[in-house]
């Protein structure tokens, strides 16, 4: 029998396969391209009142958005955070300047999702697939500013971190309001929009060893498991449950890959 909700989780990019229902409005640190697998979805800014009725686009980070997907199967993959990642995807597709773009039919993508879910596609054909779908492999950097990418990094090894900008402005030569407009500036968000995608990848890590909300959420050091609830719908428009429910398989290749 296969899954009802897949998620596989890269260390630059993730995938969620699932029936997400109504997605309320928010804004993802990361670029996503959001496919409808067996059906079109409607999908608007959070600005603009009118719906569009779309079966595959492209969302850009920081665009605020809202989704109505009905019983529509979705694949949504995450690309790197920052801009790297999305000009090798508008590259590929040769997409123009915009926040929410449609993109052309994405038949491969529907075909190796299903596949997935079914726990018909080898493993080794994820990765490669996801690849061919972006335009090639994630960049080795998400900045192409040294300094920011220093940033980054540093962010992305300590999620549970406040970001100290006095220090860190300090070893790069920025004063925090800089440094904060420099990083925006390169990346297209901004240093908490980064913190918090990796917080959220975290409970995604600790979830798939088999932890529970409630254990996640000590693990990572929230108030508690509605605390966590609260940050992974203000960053995804849903609550965690409908990602990682008791039908979902996660899957952290990252951990898979360390213990090679």
């Amino acid at each position: 029998m296969s899954a009802l909700t897949r998620v596989d989780l890269f260390a630059e990019r993730a995938q969620v396969i699932a029936r997400l229902g109504r997605v309320g409005p928010h804004a993802n640190a990361a670029p996503a391209v959001v496919i409808g697998l067996d059906a079109a979805f409607d999908i608007r800014l959070a600005a603009d009142p009118r719906w569009r009725r779309e079966r595959e686009v492209y969302v850009e980070a920081g665009c605020r958005h809202e989704l109505d997907c009905g019983d529509a199967l979705m694949l949504v993959l995450y690309l790197s955070p920052g801009r790297l990642d999305d000009r090798q995807f508008r590259r590929r597709w040769s997409l123009g300047q915009g926040a929410l773009i449609a993109l052309p039919a994405q038949d491969a993508a529907r075909d190796w999702g299903h596949a997935l879910l079914d726990g018909q596609l080898p493993r080794d054909l994820l990765r490669p697939s996801i690849d061919q779908l972006s335009g090639g492999p994630p960049p080795r950097a998400l900045c192409e500013d040294g300094r920011s990418e220093a940033v980054a990094r540093w962010l992305l090894s300590n999620p549970l971190s406040v970001v100290p900008l006095g220090t860190r402005g300090r070893s790069l030569a920025l004063s925090p309001s800089r440094l904060r407009h420099r990083f925006h500036e390169q990346t297209g968000i901004s240093l908490q929009a980064l913190r918090r995608w990796q917080r959220m990848r975290a409970v995604g890590q600790w979830l798939a060893t088999g932890q529970n909300l409630t254990e996640t959420a000590h693990q990572l050091e929230f108030t508690d498991s509605a605390h966590l609830s609260r940050d992974f719908r203000s960053s995804f428009g849903l609550p965690p449950s409908r990602v990682f429910g008791r039908a979902s398989q996660i899957v952290d290749h990252t951990r898979i890959a360390a213990s090679r």
